[in-house]
């Protein structure tokens, strides 16, 4: 199976967009006050970045640092955990180093980082990245009971968490959204010019473009918002003149999800699903399910 089979199809993303138009005209019609624009919401419509930050996440200084630092390391010599069964003495030992380094962090608190949304967004993606690296490094013979994540990440990504309001593990946004920097800082942000990838887990270049082609079809679907954009400044949606605006958007729209399709299908040509499937998704997963598995505990303990 392909990462991309399990996508929804572009005829259900057509029947979902047409949907959304079709609630939004419902709405508007239905109800006379004020309705919300893009300026509501964390999108930015005007440099065609949608979701994307404006500009790459900063990186974390001190006493924030440490946790960058041990992204970096984990990155150099942690292995997946199930491909450590045996033999494998020396990666072992690395990986075995660097919990214990994690376990004797200190447990910073985060007031100095809530001011500011891009700091915010960057402690999340580096703390979701060593919980991950923290649970699947860890070799599944010597595992007893629950894995345990220590409190020195535990605590500080609760709290980023809960302000940001999104779950306290790797997501979408960490791993795509904010996991990239310009090839070039002095030409604007555009898809040929953003790296992704910043961090990786496998290390592999298909697991890049497995970044690189979600965000890809991500900056696509800008014009999306554009058109439902679009939509919402109408005067009305019972005119003539609207109406036929509409099917103008309409037809935006179709043009939009096709592109978005090919985009998704491109991933097979630049995405090894072996790779991806062995080396790759491991490393999201939660918690095995069965009894038989080991859980994973991330409550706020020391």
């Amino acid at each position: 199976m392909y990462p991309v089979d399990l996508l929804p199809s572009p005829l259900h993303m057509l029947n979902d967009a047409l949907w959304i138009l079709q609630s939004l005209q419902a709405s508007r019609r239905a109800s006379p006050e004020v309705q919300p624009v893009p300026a509501d919401f964390d999108v930015n419509l005007q440099t065609n970045t949608g979701f994307f930050p404006p500009q790459p996440l900063p990186k974390l200084q001190k006493p924030f640092d440490i946790w960058e630092d041990a992204l970096s390391q984990a990155q150099n010599v942690l292995k997946l955990g199930e491909d450590l069964v045996g033999d494998h003495s020396r990666e072992q030992t690395e990986g075995d180093l660097w919990r214990e380094r994690i376990r004797s962090l200190p447990t910073l608190t985060t007031e100095t980082l809530l001011q500011d949304p891009q700091l915010l967004c960057r402690a999340h993606k580096v703390l979701a990245f060593l919980v991950h690296f923290y649970v699947h490094s860890i070799p599944p013979d010597t595992i007893e009971g629950s894995i345990l994540v220590p409190h020195s990440l535990v605590a500080p990504l609760m709290t980023v968490s809960h302000v940001l309001r999104i779950a306290p593990v790797l997501t979408f946004a960490d791993t795509v959204l904010w996991n990239w920097e310009l090839v070039d800082p002095k030409l604007p942000v555009t898809i040929e010019n953003m790296r992704f990838g910043q961090d990786l887990f496998s290390g592999t270049e298909d697991e890049r473009n497995f970044y690189f082609g979600s965000a890809r079809t991500e900056i696509i679907g800008v014009q999306l918002l554009q058109i439902f954009n679009d939509y919402h400044n109408l005067p009305n949606v019972t005119d003539l003149t609207s109406i036929g605006k509409i099917n103008r958007l309409l037809a935006r729209l179709t043009a939009v999800i096709q592109e978005i399709d090919a985009s998704v299908q491109s991933v097979r040509q630049i995405v090894d699903p072996h790779v991806f499937y062995w080396e790759v998704r491991p490393w999201y997963n939660g918690s095995r399910s069965g009894p038989s598995a080991p859980a994973v505990d991330i409550r706020r303990r020391r």
